[in-house]
């Protein structure tokens, strides 16, 4: 059930300002640029999660980097130089409105598991 432990660092105290939500939407001309997208995203350390979607968009990455000056570079020279893309929407998160919460309560399927063993009990 647990798949991994992991430390959550906050991204400000480290030098990671800005976060953006980048979405690209590609060519549809056979299955090679949404390959080559997908292996040239694993390179870039900007990204830090990427989600193949359904929809309008083919793509959507989470960005995390220092500044707008290194958010610019990597749309720049990496995300706009990508065979294949024919349209990038870049918003730019200002404030997290949410988020995990510092002491997390039991999953609600968990929840919903347990008691029903306690009734079956």
């Amino acid at each position: 059930m647990i798949r991994q432990y992991a430390a959550l660092l906050d991204p400000s105290k480290i030098g990671l300002g800005l976060l953006a939500y980048v979405t690209v939407k590609l060519q549809k001309k056979g299955r090679m640029p949404a390959e080559q997208f997908t292996r040239s995203v694993q390179s870039w350390p900007e990204v830090i999660t990427c989600y193949a979607m359904t929809g309008d968009t083919d793509y959507l990455m989470r960005v995390q980097v220092e500044d707008l000056d290194q958010y610019s570079r990597f749309v720049m020279q990496k995300l706009i130089k990508q065979p294949g893309v024919i349209r990038e929407r870049i918003p730019i998160a200002t404030e997290q409105a949410t988020g995990l919460p510092r002491a997390r309560r039991t999953p609600p399927r968990l929840e919903r598991s347990s008691s029903k063993q306690r009734r079956d009990s």
